[in-house]
C-alpha cells in the first residue's frame, strides 16, 4: 500500500506549489495523483493495468461532483446492485457509473475473502459502503468550503513507463517531481486481486501480466549475479524506467522512489540498492535514503520500505 501521507509529506519537502506538474509513472489506484490533486497541485498518472487506471480517474472526478449527484434512495441502491450483477447497469455520469461497479466489485470480494458480513448480505453490504464513501464525499467538501480550499485535476492514462519516450514525446523535461512506487510484481499478484474486475468486464488477465516489468524482454544473463531470473528481468525494466524517467524530468527537479526490498524464495531480494544505483547510473544526483519500516509485517514478503531521493542537475 502506497501512503498518503508520504505523497502529501514529499509534496511539501519538495516546495511543489500551484503552477507546477508532478508525474508518478506507476500510479495505480492513484495515490500520487489523488493527493496532489487535493493539494491543488496538476498531476499526471499512467499505469498499464486498466483497473488502477479505472480507480485513478474515480478519485480524482469525484472531486468535482455535484453533492445531488449522490442522492440514491435505499430502493435505488438494490436496483443499482442487481442491475450490476445482472450486468445491465449504466449511468449518463460515467463517474456514477464507475463508482458503483467499483462498490460492486469490492463488495463482492469482500465476500470471497470472509464470512462475518454474512448477516448484511451483499446487498446490504454495497449500500453501507456508498454510504460510507457519500460521507467522506460530504466531509471533503465541508473542508474545502471552510479552508477555501482549490483542488486540480490530474491527467490520467492506461500507458506503459517503459514505452514513455514514444507514446508520449511532449513529456520530455515537463515535470517538476516525480513520486512514485515501482510495483512488486515478484512478490505481489496486483492483476490477481483485481480477478473479479477484470472477470466481470471480460479482460483477459494474462494480457495485463505480460506488460509489467520484467516480462518482455530477454534475460539479461549473469548481469544481476546470482539472482531469480525473474528478478534480474524486473531489474532490467526498472532501470529502462528510471532512464525514461530522468528524460521525463525537468533540469532541477527532484525524484521521490518508494521501494522496499523483497522476499523471494526465502530470499532478500536488494531491490533498494540496485534503484539507487540506477539513479546514479541514469544521471541523478543522489540525496537522501529514508527508511521505513512497514509495522505487522512479519508475514508480508515486503517487512519495509525506503524512499530515494535524487535531483537532475540544472
Amino acid at each position: 500500500k502506497f501512503y498518503p501521507r508520504v505523497v502529501r509529506t514529499l509534496i511539501n519537502a519538495f516546495g511543489l506549489k500551484e503552477g507546477d506538474l508532478i508525474l508518478d509513472p506507476f500510479n495505480g489506484s492513484g495515490t500520487t495523483t489523488h493527493e496532489a490533486s487535493l493539494m491543488g497541485i496538476k498531476s499526471v498518472g499512467i499505469d498499464i493495468t486498466p483497473m488502477g487506471v479505472i480507480l485513478a480517474k474515480l478519485k480524482d472526478e469525484l472531486l468535482s461532483l455535484l453533492p445531488n449527484d449522490l442522492n440514491f434512495s435505499f430502493s435505488d441502491l438494490i436496483d443499482i446492485f442487481n442491475a450490476i450483477r445482472n450486468k445491465n447497469w449504466s449511468h449518463q455520469n460515467k463517474t456514477i457509473e464507475n463508482l458503483m461497479l467499483v462498490i460492486y466489485f469490492d463488495t463482492i470480494d469482500a465476500f470471497a475473502r470472509t464470512s462475518k458480513y454474512n448477516k448484511k448480505g451483499e446487498e446490504g453490504l454495497f449500500v453501507e459502503k456508498f454510504t460510507y464513501i457519500k460521507k467522506c464525499y460530504e466531509k471533503l467538501i465541508q473542508i474545502k468550503e471552510n479552508w477555501g480550499l482549490k483542488f486540480a485535476n490530474a491527467e490520467i492514462y492506461e500507458g506503459d513507463v517503459l514505452e514513455i519516450k514514444n507514446n508520449y514525446p511532449h513529456f520530455r523535461e515537463k515535470f517538476d517531481a516525480i513520486i512514485t512506487s515501482p510495483p512488486y510484481y515478484f512478490s505481489i499478484d496486483y492483476v490477481g486481486k483485481d480477478k473479479i474486475a477484470y472477470e466481470y468486464f471480460g479482460i483477459d488477465m494474462k494480457k495485463i501480466e505480460a506488460k509489467y516489468l520484467g516480462m518482455k524482454n530477454s534475460l539479461p544473463v549473469g548481469k544481476y549475479g546470482n539472482v531469480p531470473s525473474r528478478v534480474a528481468l524486473y531489474y532490467e525494466d526498472l532501470k529502462t524506467s528510471i532512464e525514461n524517467m530522468f528524460w521525463a524530468l525537468k533540469p532541477g527537479g527532484k525524484i521521490a522512489i518508494i521501494v522496499g526490498d523483497s522476499t523471494v524464495n526465502g530470499r532478500k531480494i536488494p531491490t533498494t540498492m540496485m534503484t539507487k544505483k540506477f539513479c546514479e547510473e541514469v544521471g541523478f544526483k543522489f540525496k537522501k535514503l529514508i527508511f521505513n519500516p512497514l509495522l505487522g509485517a512479519r508475514n508480508r514478503a515486503i517487512r519495509g520500505e525506503s524512499i530515494i531521493i535524487c535531483e537532475k542537475s540544472s
